[in-house]
């Protein structure tokens, strides 16, 4: 998928070897990851999450920007939470996407990102 291109090619970057297990790294464990999603869902579930951009005069160019800001925020979610269930990552048999409360549609929701 996407999201999971989308990280191996951060790992190739970043020197690490596409097929290392992310699950192994202990920074990286389930338990970090999931809290991390949760912490982030309480951040963007705030009224006062997305900067308001007050400095934009135009008000479409300032709901553009409120608009991208919220894209990329889901979209940064979803690889994450995407890559819970990947076998290579190796979070799924540990229970992957399931161990996470909120899904990517529901912080889509929260951001009102159609």
């Amino acid at each position: 998928t996407l999201p999971h291109r989308a990280v191996q090619a951060s790992l190739s970057v970043a020197g690490a070897a596409p097929s290392a297990q992310l699950a192994a790294d202990p920074a990286l464990s389930l338990g970090s990851v999931g809290e991390a999603l949760r912490r982030f869902f309480v951040a963007v579930s705030s009224p006062d999450a997305l900067p308001e951009f007050g400095g934009i005069q135009s008000p479409r160019l300032r709901g553009d920007a409120v608009s991208r800001v919220a894209s990329l925020l889901v979209a940064a979610y979803e690889q994450v939470y995407c890559l819970l269930d990947d076998p290579t990552a190796g979070y799924a048999e540990q229970g992957g996407s399931s161990t996470v409360k909120h899904s990517p549609a529901q912080v889509r929701t929260i951001l009102g990102v159609i």
